[in-house]
C-alpha cells in the first residue's frame, strides 16, 4: 500500500476535509456497493441477505443496500426502526440479541419482521403470552471455539448468546404449538478467516432442523473477516464455497447476516495532525480524532492501514499517532513509518467503515464526527457533526424532585 493518497471514491480529500471539517467519516458508495454484491448469489437457495447493522447503522448506507435488495439484522428495537426508515420491508428483518426487553419484542412482533431469533426460554415465553402465532427462530449457541479474537467470539460453550443445544428440543416441545418456529439461527463471532469454523458449527445444529415442525430457513449469521493490513478478503468466498455442498441440498432458504465484510473497506476516517511532539525518544503526531471517533484500536489493538494525504514525496519518519483525549489507550498506531508530518497534514485511516462511527461517544464530552457519503465523484453529508455541547441539551435547567417513597 503506498502511504500516499489524495482522493476517496474520485473525490479530493482536501476538499472534502475543507468542506466538511475533520474529523470526518468518508463512505464510497460504489465500494459499499460491489462488497455487498459478493453475497447476492452466495447460495442458489438464498433467502436474503440481512445486513448487520451494528457494523453501522447509517440510514443513507442502509439506503443504499436496501435499492439492491438487502434485509437487516437488528439487535436492538432502535435498529428495527432504522432499518424500516430506510426502506427495508419488515418481512426482510431479524431481530436477535441476548437480552431483548419486553418492549422491544412488542415491537418486532407489531411490526411483523420475518423472524424473531428467541436467545431465552423467558423470551418465548413471553411472546407465547402475549404475541401467540408469531414468527421465530431459534438462535443456537453451538458450543465451538471459532479461534477469533475472545471479545467478539459469540459461539463459545460460556458465551451469553443463544440457547444451549440441549434446550431446543424442550423449547420446540413446549413452545411449537403456540409460536412459529420456522428456523434456526448460528452466530459464532466476528472476524472469522476459516471456514472450518463455520462447518464445525454446521455439524452441531442441523441435526436440530429437522425438530422443527415446519422448518423453512437457516440462518447463518456473519462474522466474514477483514484483513485490516491489506485490502482483499480472499476467505470470503472461500467460507461461501465451502459451504455451499453443506447448506444448498438442505430443503430450506439460507440467510446471510454480514456486516463488516459489506462495509468496512468502503470507509475512511479523515483527521488532522494538530501538533508534533516528542517526549525521549518518541515523535507523536497529536491528532484532533481520538478513540471517542475511533475505539477499535484502544478496544482490540487493531491497527488501521494511514495514509498522509500530500502529493509531494517527503522523506519518511517514524511516529506514534494519537488523539487529544485523556486516556493513555487514546492511541492508534505507534512506531508508524509515514512521509514527514506537518502540523495541518491530513492523515486517513483505512477501512473504518464497520464499527468505527456505530461506536463513537462523547467521551470528554467531545462531539461525534460528521458522516459524508461520495458516489462517482460528488459528495454529500449523511450525518451532520455534533455541534461543541449540542449533546448536552436534554439536560434540565431545573431540578423537579418526585417523591416515590412508599
Amino acid at each position: 500500500m503506498q502511504n500516499r493518497l489524495t482522493t476517496f471514491g474520485e473525490v479530493s480529500l482536501e476538499a472534502l476535509a475543507a468542506h466538511f471539517g475533520t474529523p470526518l467519516y468518508v463512505y464510497d458508495l460504489a465500494r459499499l456497493r460491489r462488497d455487498f454484491s459478493r453475497f447476492q448469489n452466495a447460495f442458489a437457495n438464498l433467502e436474503f441477505v440481512a445486513y448487520s447493522l451494528k457494523a453501522n447503522p447509517n440510514r443513507w448506507l442502509l439506503k443504499t443496500l436496501a435499492d439492491l435488495g438487502a434485509g437487516a439484522d437488528a439487535v436492538s428495537g432502535g435498529e428495527v426502526l432504522q432499518a424500516l426508515s430506510a426502506g427495508i420491508p419488515a418481512q426482510r428483518i431479524v431481530f436477535a440479541g441476548p437480552a431483548k426487553t419486553p418492549q422491544e419484542l412488542d415491537l418486532a412482533a407489531r411490526q411483523q419482521i420475518f423472524a424473531i431469533h428467541v436467545e431465552n426460554e423467558a423470551e418465548a415465553q413471553y411472546l407465547a403470552d402475549h404475541w401467540p402465532g408469531t414468527r421465530v427462530g431459534l438462535r443456537v449457541n453451538p458450543a465451538i471455539d471459532p479461534g477469533t479474537h475472545p471479545k467478539i467470539a459469540t459461539g463459545l460453550p460460556e458465551s451469553r448468546f443463544g440457547l444451549p443445544l440441549e434446550a431446543v428440543p424442550r423449547l420446540v416441545k413446549t413452545y411449537g404449538s403456540a409460536l412459529q418456529i420456522r428456523g434456526l439461527h448460528v452466530h459464532i463471532g466476528s472476524q472469522i478467516r476459516n471456514p472450518r469454523a463455520y462447518l464445525d458449527a454446521l455439524d452441531r445444529i442441523l441435526p436440530l432442523l429437522k425438530l422443527l415442525p415446519d422448518p423453512e430457513y437457516l440462518d447463518l449469521g456473519g462474522g466474514f473477516g477483514v484483513d485490516y493490513e491489506q485490502d482483499d478478503d480472499p476467505w470470503v468466498e472461500e467460507i461461501l464455497q465451502a459451504l455451499r455442498p453443506r447448506v444448498e441440498p438442505l430443503g430450506v432458504r439460507i440467510l446471510l447476516e454480514p456486516g463488516r465484510s459489506v462495509v468496512a473497506r468502503s470507509g475512511i476516517l479523515l483527521a488532522r495532525v494538530l501538533y508534533l511532539k516528542t517526549m525521549g525518544t518518541r515523535t507523536y503526531a497529536l491528532l484532533d480524532a481520538g478513540m471517542t471517533d475511533l475505539v477499535r484500536p484502544a478496544l482490540y489493538g487493531v491497527r488501521h492501514r494511514v495514509q498522509v494525504v500530500a502529493a509531494e514525496d517527503r522523506p519518511l519518519r517514524t511516529y506514534t499517532l494519537a488523539g487529544p483525549v485523556c486516556e493513555n489507550t487514546d492511541v492508534f498506531a505507534e512506531d508508524l513509518r509515514l512521509p514527514e508530518l506537518q502540523p495541518g497534514d491530513l492523515v486517513v485511516f483505512r477501512d473504518t467503515g464497520a464499527y468505527g462511527f456505530s461506536m463513537a461517544c462523547n467521551y470528554n464530552l467531545r462531539a461525534r464526527p460528521a458522516e459524508v457519503a461520495v458516489d462517482q465523484g460528488r459528495a454529500a453529508r449523511i450525518r451532520p457533526r455534533e455541534p461543541v455541547g449540542g449533546f448536552l441539551m436534554g439536560e434540565p435547567a431545573e431540578l423537579e424532585f418526585v417523591p416515590l417513597n412508599p
